[in-house]
């Protein structure tokens, strides 16, 4: 299937469209230069309405053929958009029905991907799955075709790692205050952010 141009355009369409441009312009420029220096009178208003009346004739006619011209040379442009048109609402059709089942495909995959994802989440998880959700851990960029599940495998395990070594870091260290510091780490998942104690702020974190 090819689009074939059967009309060459530079054959039908003008270069340009002529008309006295040059003549009506400078017969123009000259009568009209008085009404730009005119003061109307109550003696000259009546001529006034006239020569304004004069005027806007001649206005709309220009305007009468502008128009005129304008839609004789859109005419064919507006037959051929049409077909066009017609012909792209013909492709339209089975490119939404293929598009369709590719997203339904794309679909299933994504939902294949989070569910391996989500297995792996917990082999890894152990003892933390109250504490640590799989949405705290969750990248959305995981789903991309190109992100491997090796590495997602390994960001979930190193997360899981890193979150369980801090808790014990904090019940070792904060003592009778660790389940108040720990509530604040799993907050953000941040140590720099859990004071060591409840109600200091942390110097990294004035």
């Amino acid at each position: 299937m090819e689009f074939k141009m059967m009309t060459v355009l530079e054959s039908v369409l003008p270069k340009e469209i002529l008309f006295n441009y040059e003549e009506l312009k400078s017969e123009l420029a000259e009568k009209l230069e008085k009404y730009n220096r005119m003061v109307v009178t109550e003696d000259g208003l009546a001529a006034a309405k006239k020569d304004r009346a004069a005027l806007n004739k001649l206005l709309k006619a220009l305007d009468d053929k502008r128009i005129e011209v304008k839609r004789e040379l859109l005419k064919p442009f507006g037959d051929f958009e049409a077909q066009v048109k017609e012909i792209q609402a013909m492709i339209a059709k089975p490119v939404g029905v293929i598009d369709a089942q590719i997203k339904a495909f794309d679909d299933a995959k994504k939902q294949e991907k989070e569910s391996a994802i989500r297995g792996i989440y917990a082999a890894n998880i152990g003892n933390l799955g109250e504490l640590l959700p799989i949405e705290r851990l969750w990248n959305p960029r995981w789903l991309n075709v190109t992100y491997r599940m090796e590495d997602i495998e390994k960001e979930i395990a190193d997360a899981v790692f890193k979150v369980g070594n801090d808790l014990k870091i904090i019940r070792v260290t904060c003592g009778d205050y660790a389940a108040q510091v720990t509530d604040k780490y799993l907050q953000t998942l941040d140590m720099s952010a859990a004071p060591k104690r409840p109600g200091l702020k942390n110097r990294r974190n004035p």
